[in-house]
């Protein structure tokens, strides 16, 4: 098995991977995540997705280096080695970066909370990606770089008030106090047609932290 590579020959995750991966995950957790809910954000055949997973690529100036493994197939039946089953893996050192980003049509509080809950789970090295994922492979960690929020004007609610901060989707809200929540982090960009929010590494993560507790309380 050999990863996916574009024509110039670099390698990368696809973005229809990436989506595999979350929503997959996401069904296995559906004392929180209810199957009408993972459809109207992954879409069916009848309506469109709400996630946009676009492909994985190494960072820039990053030094990828690969490994390739050797494997043997187990035939289920005898429990023994298949005849001539001997095959060759090829993966990523451990410690390689890559750097992918996530589009989400029609954004509500939920999306953050449904993204932010896979991530937890892989950080926690509960879950992986990829192929031979039993024998160890696929292990994966993110990291959120930073969130960006482009709405109708004054469709999102972002404001700071007797020492909180208020976010809303004009459905649901969450609240920050602002000792904790770095507002002067926080870039805006209003014009008469579209609001511009942007929250650096610590504050994204806060807010999807909220929204995921919005989803566990069962307010979704």
């Amino acid at each position: 098995m050999r990863f996916v590579r574009d024509s110039s020959g670099s390698i990368f995750i696809p973005g229809s991977t990436m989506k595999g991966f979350f929503k997959g995950n996401l069904e296995r957790l559906n004392e929180y995540f209810k199957e009408d809910i993972i459809e109207h954000s992954f879409g069916t055949q009848q309506f469109a997705s709400s996630f946009l997973f676009n492909d994985v690529y190494p960072t820039d100036n990053e030094t990828i280096s690969f490994e390739t493994r050797s494997q043997i197939a187990i035939d289920r039946q005898t429990q023994g080695v298949q005849k001539g089953a001997l095959f060759f893996i090829e993966c990523l050192s451990k410690g390689a970066k890559l750097a992918g980003s996530i589009n989400i049509r029609n954004l509500r509080l939920y999306h953050l909370g449904q993204l932010y809950a896979i991530i937890m789970m892989a950080n926690d090295q509960n879950i992986s990606i990829g192929f031979n994922k039993t024998r160890g492979y696929g292990k994966i960690k993110f990291s959120i770089k930073e969130l960006i929020i482009d709405t109708l004007p004054n469709q999102w609610i972002f404001n700071s008030t007797d020492g909180k901060i208020i976010i809303s989707d004009g459905i649901k809200t969450i609240e920050f106090k602002d000792e904790n929540f770095n507002t002067n982090s926080l870039k805006t960009k209003k014009s008469l047609l579209m609001d511009n929010y942007q929250f650096k590494e610590k504050e994204a993560s806060m807010i999807m932290e909220s929204c995921l507790e919005i989803i566990k309380k069962g307010e979704n």
